[in-house]
């Protein structure tokens, strides 16, 4: 392991780089874009601390494990003096602090042009680990990238999930716009912001190895089972991410079912309550699919968009 730092006029990045006397794939990955999101540092880590001690069998390994410093030691979720989302910012600009730390990491990565980059971001705590597709192009276009980072997503064993494909900013993500340039890119979503699950830490880790090796970079020493428990028709395929329902009333919220659970249309998943404990609304899915989680806030209010599904409607 090779740690050295890469300089602009605005940070030190940290760096990490372990690379084979074999010829072979070349890896990205990057943690830590928005500065609340720590769980992906620490996956990137065990991959290093790993392969020191088991050395690549071809290939290599890049890596930027903590993008956004500032947001890091801050404690906060954006960057720069303007609060910016850096994950809108991608491929860059020159003319704004996120537009140029953006740009700076782009740059770095594209110069490789390696076989995958893996983005690593953190989720609500009652969460359950899957994977982000941006949706700059749909499964079966002639999208060699993008076709790329699906056939090598689904070898990590959890959900692949495309988000809804009428938001504007997935081509300003780093995937999103990796993917636009020709490099295969995917989003792992895994573990909670602000601290560490160290479970959650392990299953980044087993998702992450489990595409190496496939790519021969490793022994395919992990289990071939799927990092998470998800039904058998669902594996492999792209589904749509859901946050409806949306809540109609302001109280407490309590949730009757559990991260990862299968729900289909109309099953009971939450109740709103008063202050003083009387029923407000009840809560039932609109959608067919797997319940990913919820927020980290009981508290509700109309508008309010507390839950996350991946929705089966939407496959390759």
């Amino acid at each position: 392991m090779t740690p050295r730092p890469f300089e602009n006029d605005l940070a030190e990045l940290a760096f990490l780089h372990e690379e084979s006397a074999a010829p072979g794939p070349h890896l990205w990955l990057t943690a830590c874009i928005h500065g609340d999101e720590a769980g992906g540092v620490a996956i990137v880590h065990d991959l290093f601390k790993w392969l020191s001690a088991n050395p690549l069998l071809c290939g290599a390994v890049s890596a930027f494990p903590l993008v956004n410093e500032a947001g890091f030691k801050a404690r906060v979720r954006t960057v720069g003096p303007d609060g910016a989302d850096l994950n809108r910012s991608f491929p860059g600009t020159s003319d704004t602090y996120d537009g140029r730390l953006a740009n700076f990491v782009f740059e770095r990565i594209r110069i490789d042009r390696p076989n995958l980059v893996i983005d690593v971001h953190n989720d609500w705590v009652s969460t359950v680990p899957y994977l982000l597709i941006d949706p700059v192009g749909k499964p079966g276009d002639d999208n060699a990238a993008l076709q790329e980072a699906i056939s090598l997503g689904s070898k990590t064993g959890l959900l692949m999930i495309t988000d809804t494909d009428d938001d504007a900013y997935h081509d300003q993500t780093l995937s999103g716009a990796l993917i636009l340039a020709g490099i295969p890119s995917i989003t792992l979503e895994v573990g909670n912001s602000f601290s560490l699950n160290e479970i959650d830490v392990l299953k980044g880790l087993k998702a992450i190895m489990n595409i190496m090796g496939h790519l021969g970079m490793i022994e395919s020493i992990v289990s071939p089972e799927p990092a998470c428990s998800y039904p058998q028709h669902v594996q492999g395929k792209i589904l749509r991410y859901s946050d409806l329902p949306e809540c109609g009333s302001q109280g407490l919220m309590r949730v009757a079912i559990k991260p990862g659970q299968v729900v289909h249309q109309g099953d009971f998943i939450a109740a709103v309550f008063d202050a003083t404990g009387n029923l407000l609304e009840q809560l039932y899915s609109e959608v067919e699919g797997v319940f990913l989680g919820y927020a980290d806030y009981a508290y509700v209010e109309p508008g309010s968009k507390p839950f996350a599904f991946a929705e089966f409607s939407l496959s390759a």
